[in-house]
């Protein structure tokens, strides 16, 4: 469960800073989310995916029998 929390936490994350990032383009805002800070956003979502699923595929969680 730990997993799973952690990867929509990271979801969350990686959303709320494409949309700060966006808001800002959109206004012109200066402190706005830089696109680097967006790209760290999606690749720790991608990692805590990847650890999620390989923990699936390892142990067999959440895989109805």
């Amino acid at each position: 469960m730990r997993l799973f929390t952690e990867y929509n936490a990271a979801i969350h994350r990686a959303i709320e800073m494409q949309r700060q990032y966006l808001t800002g383009l959109k206004s012109g805002q200066a402190d706005a989310p830089r696109v680097e800070e967006v790209e760290s956003a999606n690749e720790a979502q991608k990692a805590a995916r990847d650890a999620y699923l390989k923990h699936i595929n390892e142990h067999g969680c959440g895989v109805a029998t």
